[in-house]
């Protein structure tokens, strides 16, 4: 654990959290801002911090938003982090992000990095040591319990409809979902 572990310990715990990786990268991406200016980092990068603590403000303020916090200082690092970045760097970008940079295959992109987290966090869990105590960072990507095929329901968007329709196309004649009802 982290507190018997020390720095490196605590670091590894900390970066189970989509929250510290996304504002880790915003914090990069805007001291690259600082030091050179808009033009020393791409839009692509732009646009994955952009996206990323969008989704870290959604997915909190929609599922998280309810958590315990043991202090003040607690309650002001979750609030900065999940409230006060997903506002400021959208209202950046619409104010200072120069225009006209992306391409049609930029969004493609950014959304590599959610779901190269969701591959990290997969891998992650799969390779720690078990009762170790370390588990899924966030209920809902919880794979042992809801299963793998209703997490992934859930992080395409819920678009159940969707996958539904595919499988009528391509000709399915039965889909199997495991303990669905369990998130709800």
């Amino acid at each position: 654990s982290a507190a018997h572990g020390g720095l490196l310990a605590g670091a590894w715990e900390l970066l189970r959290y989509f929250t510290i990786i996304t504002n880790t990268l915003v914090g990069v991406v805007f001291a690259g801002v600082a030091w050179r200016g808009t033009g020393a980092v791409t839009p692509r990068w732009l646009g994955a911090a952009m996206l990323g603590i969008v989704l870290v403000g959604v997915v909190f303020n929609l599922l998280l938003g309810g958590l315990t916090h043991a202090g003040l200082w607690d309650w002001l690092g979750d609030r900065i982090h999940h409230v006060v970045m997903p506002l400021l760097v959208p209202l950046w970008w619409l104010v200072f992000a120069p225009k006209g940079r992306f391409t049609w295959s930029d969004p493609l992109y950014w959304s590599l990095f959610p779901l190269a987290y969701a591959a990290y966090i997969f891998l992650r869990v799969g390779l720690e040591t078990p009762g170790s105590g370390i588990a899924y960072p966030y209920f809902f990507m919880d794979a042992d319990r809801l299963g793998y095929d209703t997490y992934s329901l859930r992080a395409w968007g819920m678009k159940a409809m969707e996958h539904l329709d595919f499988a009528a196309k391509h000709g399915c004649t039965a889909i199997q979902l495991s303990s669905i009802g369990d998130f709800e």
